[in-house]
């Protein structure tokens, strides 16, 4: 049978846990972090390296946002979006691969990507050019699709449309 600890025991371990607390406190983004590894890794995925970025995010809503690439092994996608007057993003993209299925995801919980709705979704056309229109600013995950050979790329979640000060559409 265990020992009784002593309180002095106790306020010992609460004061090492404090410690180790501010020390080295788990990262602010551990579960969200896990949560889309879980599901790169359900969707038989490749997670997309965003090759260039000068991310999405404008203050004035005169200007685009900066261009985006994602690229995985089997298919590269470049998205411009560009603010619209109702507050809604449009973005123009193209795909490596004609007939690329594209989605956009409204800052999903990552495990439950496979069982929602997208936002938005196109197919690229025979040159690979595809737009969706109607996003909400906000972070996006974007999830492509590729037939043959089969093959899917996930984004991380990506901000897109306009960050201004004060206003509670900040990505």
């Amino acid at each position: 049978m265990g020992a009784r600890s002593e309180p002095s025991d106790e306020r010992l371990l609460l004061e090492l846990h404090d410690l180790f607390d501010d020390l080295d406190p788990v990262p602010v983004s551990l579960a969200e972090d896990a949560k889309f590894a879980i599901a790169v890794a359900g969707l038989e995925a490749e997670l997309a390296q965003i090759v260039d970025a000068d991310l999405l995010a404008v203050r004035d809503r005169t200007l685009p946002g900066a261009a985006v690439t994602l690229t995985s092994s089997a298919v590269s996608v470049l998205i411009a979006p560009s603010p619209l007057p109702d507050g809604t993003v449009r973005l123009d993209g193209w795909a490596t691969r004609p007939g690329a299925e594209i989605g956009a995801y409204a800052d999903p919980d990552p495990l439950l990507l496979q069982t929602l709705d997208p936002a938005a979704h196109t197919t690229a056309d025979e040159f690979g050019r595809f737009v969706l229109e109607g996003l909400r600013p906000g972070r996006h995950v974007f999830l492509v699709r590729v037939a043959e050979p089969r093959h899917t790329l996930l984004s991380a979640p990506i901000p897109l449309g306009l960050e201004r000060d004060g206003d509670a559409a900040r990505p």
